[in-house]
């Protein structure tokens, strides 16, 4: 599909998206290593501290990783931290529950899933995609909290619920203050 795509304009930048690396590393090294590879950046989602461990100091090493592999510069195409901890049994690390299920995550970032914990993951989050070197872009995930999780139908399930800069109201959380700030000091 890529080389039709260009066919039809040369102009078009293209990648490839996987939801993770450890979906993703034989893509990367199958498509990109190729000579005359059509692909012009390796793109990538990545949630960590809250569907996989860690902070957003992680990702440091996986955009060395994808840029070792592919040559190409990194666009971060979704990544963000949850707000909501949730109502269930907090961090239960149960295997096979899922978030919809106990209504919490398994994981967190640091401490915990809040609104202040969110806002200190886009800070540091902002800063190392505008500073390091290899990243081409980011797009946070997303602009407003879900009301209902299109997952399970649930009100305010921790799992789709939580993720925006503003609430399901359009108010702003302490992620869109620490956002604005971060894009206009670093970038």
């Amino acid at each position: 599909m890529t080389p039709g795509l260009k066919a039809v304009n040369p102009k078009l930048m293209v990648d490839i998206n996987p939801a993770g690396l450890k979906n993703g590393e034989q893509l990367f090294r199958d498509l990109y290593s190729k000579p005359g590879s059509p692909f012009d950046y390796a793109g990538i989602d990545g949630y960590f501290g809250s569907t996989q461990s860690g902070g957003p100091e992680e990702w440091i090493p996986l955009i060395d990783r994808i840029y070792e592999m592919t040559s190409k510069p990194v666009l971060i195409n979704e990544w963000g931290y949850s707000s909501l901890a949730g109502s269930g049994v907090p961090l239960n690390r149960k295997v096979g529950i899922s978030v919809c299920e106990n209504q919490a995550w398994k994981l967190a970032w640091r401490k915990e899933h809040s609104p202040e914990e969110q806002a200190a993951f886009v800070e540091m989050g902002m800063k190392i995609f505008a500073t390091y070197p290899h990243v081409a872009g980011a797009f946070f995930f997303e602009w407003n909290d879900n009301p209902i999780c299109p997952h399970c139908g649930t009100k305010g399930c921790p799992m789709e619920c939580g993720w925006g800069l503003v609430d399901s109201e359009g108010r702003p959380k302490p992620a869109f203050y620490a956002f604005k700030s971060a894009a206009h000091e670093y970038f």
